[in-house]
């Protein structure tokens, strides 16, 4: 009997050791903050404060933040905490006035908004300035990127609050998460553990009619901006990840630029100008350089159909 149950428990410490060792290793090969597997700590500390990953002024299909709502992040290589200025709209940046000149509007989600940039650092920013450079008119760029949206979420936001900004161009850089919300088989074990996340997404079985469904929804929501749009420029969204993620992801990708191409749409492959991801500073999160590199691609497509014309 004792034998036995030394024996047990033997195994059991074996298999305990193993698991840890495991965990461990996996912790420090990968990512796991690209992963999604848990927030840091210092990510957990602005939730319960001021974090731009919260905006809870729900509208009618959306949500944004409130009106100069103070919300601050912080910068993902440094961990250095700033401010993110919300302007009266309930938006990223500067109060928006009355039109003067050719007129942008950026949608998206949270790479879009600018997480981990500041607000001189984001790629509508950025966008802006090139114009400025590139075009004989004045150019104003207004970010409407919201994080966690999904394309659905994003289009109610553009009818809302996009069209009646009357803008002359319109970009869209997103999908991501119109993707993340797959369920999985055990969340709060793919949350804490990076060795569970990993065996999951890697055995796990797409459920392709779901999927199906995913994708028409994603290509008619971007379709239903265009169609509202006087010019509408698509953009292939740079992400990192798993195997069955960036599957996911991909296949929405190469939709969008199937139908930017039937529609005759302009399109920006994004993914194409940096194959590596090293403009990545998490899953799907730009670095500076990355807000540039996108912003330099969308200035050239735009400053052909507004600016040369």
């Amino acid at each position: 009997m004792l034998k036995s149950l030394f024996i047990s428990l033997l195994v059991l410490g074996s298999f305990s050791i193993t698991l840890l060792a495991g965990e461990m290793g996996f912790r420090a090969y990968f990512d796991q903050w690209a992963y999604g597997i848990v927030p840091s700590r210092r990510d957990i500390r602005l939730n319960a404060t001021q974090s731009v990953r919260n905006h809870t002024d729900r509208r009618q299909g959306y949500s944004k933040y409130f009106p100069h709502q103070k919300r601050v992040d912080y910068d993902r290589k440094t961990g250095h905490v700033f401010k993110v200025g919300i302007n009266a709209a309930g938006f990223r940046g500067r109060d928006v006035e009355g039109k003067a000149g050719i007129r942008v509007v950026a949608l998206g989600a949270s790479s879009t908004f600018g997480y981990g940039s500041r607000d001189d650092e984001t790629y509508p920013v950025y966008l802006e300035s090139y114009l400025n450079e590139a075009c004989e008119q004045s150019v104003e760029v207004i970010n409407l990127g919201m994080p966690h949206m999904t394309s659905g979420q994003v289009l109610s936001l553009f009818q809302n609050e996009g069209i009646p900004l009357n803008p002359d161009v319109v970009t869209f850089y997103g999908g991501a998460n119109d993707t993340v919300g797959e369920q999985t088989y055990a969340p709060w074990l793919e949350r804490h553990s990076v060795l569970a996340k990993f065996v999951v997404l890697q055995v796990r079985t797409p459920q392709i009619v779901d999927f199906e469904d995913i994708r028409a929804d994603f290509i008619a929501n971007v379709s239903e901006m265009a169609k509202a749009s006087v010019v509408f420029v698509a953009v292939s969204q740079l992400v990192r990840g798993s195997p069955y993620y960036m599957w996911l992801h991909g296949s929405l990708m190469g939709d969008l630029k199937v139908w930017a191409e039937n529609e005759s749409v302009p399109f920006v492959d994004f993914i194409a100008l940096d194959r590596e991801r090293s403009t990545l500073v998490s899953y799907v999160h730009l670095s500076p350089r990355g807000n540039r590199l996108i912003a330099t691609a969308l200035t050239e497509t735009i400053q052909k159909e507004v600016c040369e014309t």
